[in-house]
């Protein structure tokens, strides 16, 4: 590691963090604001061409802020929450269809499926319990594994049990 800079929330000028990562000479660069942030920073790096010279990653990245981004911006490695292209995975396939009527033809985000999964999973909970109680409800969401058309992944989905007195 060459160094890192913490950089302001709302900052829209980058050029000093850049100037100053392009003379260290890094093999990656790695992105971690996120919102209008990232979207600021990754323009710039465009605009100062250092994607041609260095690698640009992140740990992030949101469809929200692509969709914010020129074309040219959308640059680097990054990971995805929740991805609505998962082709095999039982139930993807009608929830984005379904997302893509209601939203302008566009694909959920992984914003859709926390809203999506966090309902489903405390109605599931509920039913199961016969319960509204919300202290039964947080001790019963302890090791509740999502099901398939819920959790729309191919990894296992669990809740991690709650300390609750």
């Amino acid at each position: 590691m060459t160094g890192n800079e913490l950089t302001p929330l709302g900052t829209t000028d980058f050029s000093a963090y850049l100037i100053k990562a392009q003379a260290a000479s890094p093999d990656v660069i790695v992105v971690l604001p996120q919102g209008s942030d990232m979207v600021n920073c990754l323009k710039q790096i465009v605009q100062f061409g250092l994607n041609q010279q260095i690698h640009v990653a992140g740990l992030q990245q949101e469809l929200e802020s692509l969709e914010a981004m020129p074309p040219e911006a959308r640059i680097g490695i990054w990971m995805f929450e929740w991805y609505w292209k998962q082709p095999g995975i039982p139930g993807v396939d009608k929830f984005v269809a379904d997302i893509r009527k209601v939203n302008n033809g566009k694909v959920p985000t992984a914003r859709n499926w926390f809203g999506y999964a966090s309902v489903h999973t405390l109605a599931g909970v509920a039913n199961q319990q016969k319960t509204i109680d919300s202290v039964a409800l947080a001790k019963a969401l302890g090791n509740f594994e999502l099901p398939p058309e819920i959790k729309l992944q191919p990894t296992s989905a669990t809740i991690a049990p709650a300390t609750i007195s």
